[in-house]
């Protein structure tokens, strides 16, 4: 085999006569040749990728069709140093051997070091690297609702006390709603997760949508040939739940291959008290027990092609599959009277049933014109298919728990939204410092969504038109973008301009109710930064963003929970305008001080409204006339030594919520309160060789307002670790999460005559059990030695 590749080599080498090439041998300091190194030649002036090669089996490159110039050569490999060297290049030249030196602090996949910080704050996003933590043992929802500035309220996920957040997953949109983006992510490993970046200011070059963007990196390897991995943990809460999961990696010159696949099982739980004080007419107390079973299957495939040196097409799949999700829940409530005396007793039970099915489909092509231009088409396609049904029984019973009564219903829901979009991104690096970048983006939304009603009479399901509907969605979206950045001395400079016109249709199909919408917006943004030196830096940021109303939201019929609860949509909500000024400070690259402001126009939030005549509690989504913020956010990482190292980050700020009480002639009511969010992530490695990792979490935040509901503070305490076994080809974690108990949150209505609140108390403490092991490319492993054990194996 090492005849064959050095002929190759020799054949190369003599069919590229003629040519201006470049030609070397890579060795470590053994004097072996180090077999598929990364081989890339950059150019001097604009610092972009020229040319790009891998080292063969003895450790040979050669780069062809190079143009006379000044380049950097940068060779690198795992395990050791990055090779770096300037040359001018007038003619075909042999380089002397290049020495590869051992990096003895180098990484691997699943250890963690001060060397590299869990988390960083660059000018316009946070980064969370989670690849070396504990938290890989676990999903990726676990991930988000760790990282540093996001919180959970109601399980909705929120950035500075703001629901209306843009998930991506490398930088691709995901299509769904809070409900259903929450069953994807828990059903995604988080080994499949490298970080998660925090973008609260988004630049022009991103949809409009949402007021932040949270941007999941998932892992994309860059080493030659196979590799693959094979997992799964056991979590213990109230009751338990498993997960497993395996990955496979494949590369070559011409292929990038990927695949994974996880599947979770396991029973939910989730208890609840409420409480409903309909004024001088009764107070509902009820006491709540959600129980769910659930099985997924996630699988994710990319495939990268490589057509010539200047373009390639990647094509990516990614399926979630929940077939047989299942529910049982149970509400015991105690009707009282006005003297708290006991009035009466009902008991609701309910059982569901429910089917997801989503296909995401990616296809980009990326063509470089020159070395400093490039252009990208990228295709979206998603088919969503979903639907279920619930049967609710309540039986009344009076203060000697005799049977008064009873009501039974039923209802079926199937949903199917269909959604594709089409970009084109053109971007130029002028210069080191210089970049302009424009793009084009088509996107449809289609919707199809049918609710069925039935009322229980005379032993059989006798559908109710009333409460019966079929809902059509459609929304078409243009838009555009350009954006320039350039930097002068101690000064940098980025600006940009989206532009997007949206046009909208809901039909009420059942009752022959339309409603039409159309508008076009225009979103700015700016970024200005000021370096007096290496110690300072200055930041000044402004953006302006669009939420839009989620299309099941428009539906206007009711669903029904109970007898007496029930969530209306709302056909009228308008998309809400954002405003987000930031202005930003960094002390020695370590210390990040942030003033901002923000507000909202036409804010979407869901409320609830009791009516005290008849005894209902009513959900809905609306748009509350404004909601604004202001505070300051302070960010650092400590590195005690090279074993030792904490991130923290604070956030003192100020919440000012106008809503109008609809039960209430509407009048409008303004809650305004201060608040306090506090974060901790401090790791530690034991042993002499690296191979014990320690890592605490630990984040605490005061009550908080969300339209007409205010959000009891809460705390967690969440210990890791994680040891490398089997010659570090495998690790053994162990992950408690809310060792305090103390996420037992408290939401609560209270304004005129609208009273309640309920307690929720989730799943929230946990003790999970990871393995993890690694495998594959046998080549890559015959280039380590004794004296380099740690980073034997690393693939």
């Amino acid at each position: 085999m090492k005849t064959i590749s050095t002929i190759l080599f020799l054949l190369v080498s003599t069919i590229c006569l003629g040519q201006i090439t470049i030609k070397a041998k890579v060795i470590d300091k053994d004097q072996k040749p180090v077999s598929f190194a990364n081989v890339v030649l950059l150019d001097s002036k604009t610092k972009s990728i020229y040319r790009g090669e891998i080292t063969n089996e003895e450790g040979l490159f050669v780069l062809t069709n190079v143009k006379a110039g000044t380049y950097k050569l940068r060779v690198t490999f795992l395990g050791y140093k990055d090779h770096i060297q300037t040359f001018e290049l007038t003619e075909s030249i042999m380089l002397e051997p290049i020495l590869l030196i051992e990096d003895t602090e180098a990484l691997d996949e699943i250890q963690i070091t001060a060397k590299k910080p869990t988390v960083k704050r660059k000018i316009d996003r946070l980064v969370f690297n989670v690849e070396n933590t504990s938290l890989s043992i676990g999903n990726a929802w676990d991930v988000l609702k760790k990282t540093p500035g996001v919180l959970v309220n109601n399980e909705q996920l929120t950035i500075r006390n703001s629901a209306n957040i843009l998930i991506l997953i490398n930088d691709k949109r995901v299509y769904l709603s809070a409900s259903e983006l929450k069953n994807l992510l828990e059903g995604t490993s988080a080994q499949e997760i490298t970080s998660v970046e925090v973008i609260t200011n988004p630049p022009a070059k991103y949809e409009a949508e949402g007021n932040a963007i949270l941007n999941i990196r998932m892992k994309k390897n860059l080493v030659t040939g196979y590799k693959g991995t094979v997992g799964g943990n056991f979590t213990q809460a109230r009751y338990a739940k498993q997960s497993v999961t395996t990955s496979h990696y494949f590369k070559n010159k011409k292929v990038n291959l990927y695949g994974s696949y996880t599947h979770t099982r396991g029973r939910y739980n989730r208890l609840e008290e409420e409480l409903i004080d309909f004024n001088t007419a009764a107070t509902f107390r009820s006491f709540l027990n959600r129980n769910s079973w659930s099985r997924t299957h996630n699988i994710r495939v990319n495939s990268e092609f490589y057509l010539n040196e200047k373009s390639n097409v990647t094509v990516g799949t990614q399926l979630y599959y929940r077939p047989n999700w299942k529910a049982k829940n149970s509400t015991d409530s105690r009707v009282l009277n006005p003297d708290n005396s006991l009035a009466s007793t009902f008991i609701t039970n309910s059982n569901a049933n429910d089917f997801i099915r989503d296909l995401g489909v990616d296809v980009d092509y990326e063509l470089k014109f020159t070395d400093t231009q490039k252009m990208q088409i990228s295709m979206h396609y998603t088919t969503y298919d979903g639907n279920g049904d619930q049967q609710v029984e309540t039986n009344y019973f009076d203060l000697l728990n005799v049977n008064t009564g009873n009501n039974r219903f039923a209802t079926n829901r199937d949903q199917e939204t269909t959604i594709y979009n089409a970009q084109l991104d053109y971007e130029n690096t002028i210069s080191e410092d210089t970049k302009f970048e424009t793009g084009f983006k088509f996107a449809t939304v289609s919707s199809l969504s049918d609710l069925k009603h039935f009322n229980f009479i005379n032993g059989q399901n006798v559908l109710d038109p009333t409460k019966t509907n079929a809902f059509s969605y459609n929304e078409t979206n243009v838009s555009a973008y350009i954006s320039y950045q350039t930097a002068f001395e101690k000064w940098s400079f980025k600006g940009g301009l989206r532009g997007e016109y949206t046009d909208l249709t809901g039909e009420s199909i059942t009752i022959n109710q339309t409603n039409k919408s159309n508008y076009f917006k225009v979103f700015p943004t700016i970024y200005v930064q000021y370096s007096p030196n290496d110690n300072h830096q200055f930041g000044v940021t402004y953006g302006k963003r669009i939420s839009r109303p989620n299309y099941s939201s428009l539906n206007p019929f009711r669903f029904y929970f109970s007898d007496y609860s029930f969530f209306e949509g709302n056909p009228g909500l308008r998309p809400t305008i954002s405003h987000n000024f930031e202005l930003q400070y960094t002390l020695f690259k370590s210390y990040n001080i942030e003033l901002y402001y923000g507000e909202k126009v036409d804010y979407i939030t869901e409320v609830n409204y009791q009516n005290n005549q008849d005894n209902s509690l009513r959900f809905s989504t609306v748009n509350v006339p404004s909601k604004k913020g202001f505070g300051v956010n302070f960010s650092t990482n400590f590195t005690f030594n090279n074993r030792w190292s904490l991130y923290t980050e604070h956030s003192v700020y100020n919440d000012e919520n106008s809503i109008v009480a609809q039960e209430n002639n509407n009048q409008l009511i303004t809650n305004n309160l201060w608040g306090y969010y506090g974060y901790y992530s401090m790791s530690y490695q034991f042993l002499k060789d690296k191979s014990l990792s320690a890592e605490m979490n630990f984040f605490m935040v005061t009550d908080g307002i969300q339209g007409s509901l205010q959000i009891e503070g809460s705390e967690d305490l969440s210990l890791g670790i994680v040891k490398k076994i089997l010659d570090n080809k495998a690790s053994i974690s162990l992950r408690v999460s809310d060792v305090l108990r103390s996420q037992i949150v408290r939401i609560t209505t209270n304004y005129l005559d609208q009273n309640n609140y309920f307690i929720d108390n989730r799943e929230t403490q946990y003790i999970r059990i990871g393995f993890k092991y690694n495998f594959g490319n046998q080549s890559l492993k015959k280039k380590k030695t004794k004296a380099r054990s740690s980073e034997k194996n690393r693939l």
